[in-house]
């Protein structure tokens, strides 16, 4: 396994790695990358704050009205210049 990861590499490995299901070597790897790559970093954080707004949920059948309230926050508590980048 390689150590260097690209944009896409840390694509496929976000969801393993927010949620703690990766080895400690494609931990590092993601590390590494997202310590360089701006964007990356920014993906990583944009996908916390999504899977802790929809941890935060009720278990229920949403609306339309949930699910753009549910954006607005999320939009809300990103800095508008991070959404430039």
């Amino acid at each position: 396994m390689k150590l260097m990861f690209s944009c896409k590499d840390i694509h496929d490995r976000a969801s393993q790695f927010i949620d703690g299901d990766c080895s400690m070597l494609t931990k590092a790897g993601v590390l590494m990358h997202i310590l360089m790559c701006g964007n990356c970093r920014l993906f990583i954080k944009q996908l916390r704050l999504t899977v802790a707004s929809i941890r935060q949920m009720p278990d229920k059948q949403h609306s339309d009205q949930d699910l753009d309230a549910l954006a607005d926050k999320i939009l809300a508590k990103t800095k508008p210049a991070e959404l430039e980048k």
